[in-house]
């Protein structure tokens, strides 16, 4: 296998495994709210678009966007790069995030916990970026 062949399988099996746990995290809760209620993965991404105008903590929904798309240019790994790097600051962005809306109302619920399906939403955005890292350091190596 040359230098290329490997730099290709190492962004084929990033996006593989990073498609996984993404797939996975949509299977579990992503955070809790200081009234013992926790989101659903699958619910926080069907509806955190709608959160958008309401307030930067919902720009962390971003991050599935760019990471489709980092997933889509993955040939192209310059692009897929950098489409990474953004999944990734957007996915990390709730972490800083103390509240959030917990309902219709716009009541704002303290986050006491994150859950499975969040750590797994952003190890999916990490392995991406880190998978076309390798890709480019790999080449420009050569």
């Amino acid at each position: 296998m040359n230098t290329t062949q490997k730099g290709e399988y190492i962004v084929k099996l990033a996006f593989q495994i990073s498609l996984i746990f993404y797939s996975g995290s949509l299977l579990l809760d992503c955070y809790c709210t200081s009234n013992s209620d926790c989101q659903s993965s699958f619910l926080a991404l069907l509806t955190g678009w709608m959160g958008l105008p309401l307030g930067w903590v919902f720009l962390s929904w971003l991050a599935n966007p760019f990471l489709w798309f980092a997933w889509f240019k993955r040939k192209s790994i310059k692009t897929s790069l950098i489409l990474s790097v953004i999944a990734t600051i957007f996915a990390f962005l709730f972490l800083f995030h103390s509240t959030i809306i917990v309902n219709e109302a716009g009541s704002q619920g303290r986050i006491t916990d994150y859950k499975m399906g969040y750590w797994f939403w952003l190890l999916s955005s990490v392995l991406m970026l880190f998978g076309t890292a390798f890709r480019l350091l790999e080449s420009k190596m050569k």
